[in-house]
């Protein structure tokens, strides 16, 4: 977890980026095929369709697409067969 300087208080305490769990709890690493960016209690968003990542990843670019797939405009967005 982390806190401010001078936090006084556990409920200071946020999970770390690619992981989630309550405010002064326990965090565990975001599962695989999911992410998280930000500080906090959220919950691990799920990678775009037809990608993965490993477990603890901090960024939707952390999500690659699975063989025979290319991504559609960005990185964000959805995943289409790929030609070859």
């Amino acid at each position: 977890t982390v806190s401010h300087v001078g936090s006084t208080s556990v409920y200071d305490c946020k999970c770390q980026p690619g992981f989630s769990g309550p405010d002064s709890g326990e965090c565990a690493a975001c599962p695989p095929s999911t992410f998280k960016q930000n500080n906090g209690s959220a919950a691990c968003t799920p990678c775009p369709a037809n990608s993965h990542s490993a477990a603890a990843s901090t960024h939707t670019t952390n999500c690659s697409c699975f063989k025979g797939y290319t991504p559609f405009l960005a990185p964000t967005s959805a995943l289409i067969p790929s030609e070859y």
